[in-house]
């Protein structure tokens, strides 16, 4: 189900960051393009910390850009590179030899579109 379902989440992706009011629905759903076409889990960076009571585990999420910044980049660049940028990464994951270098793509669509810290 993963080709359809990416396509439907690319297209959702658009049409919510298009209607201006829903572009945190948009760019959720554009932000997990990869997640929904092969069910690879969010990467999360963790770091173990040794303390004399025991261990901590802390989760490092990146900082990410003001996002009034973003929501102008989206829409005067990223919409386009990253149409662009998915249509190609798309046509790659059909054919069998080239789909990793697709789904490589795919998984950094985020970044295209919307300039999300990873």
């Amino acid at each position: 189900i993963g080709w359809w379902l990416g396509a439907l989440f690319i297209a959702a992706g658009y049409l919510f960051t298009g209607l201006l009011v829903t572009i945190p629905i948009g760019w959720w759903f554009l932000n997990r393009i990869g997640r929904a076409m092969t069910l690879m889990p969010a990467r999360v960076d963790t770091l173990t910390v040794s303390t004399a009571t025991g261990s901590d585990l802390l989760i490092r999420k990146p900082k990410q850009i003001f996002w009034p910044i973003r929501v102008i980049y989206t829409f005067l660049i990223g919409l386009w590179i990253g149409g662009i940028w998915l249509t190609v990464a798309y046509v790659l994951c059909l054919t069998i030899l080239l789909m990793p270098l697709g789904l490589w793509m795919i998984n950094r669509a985020p970044a295209m579109i919307t300039l999300e810290q990873r």
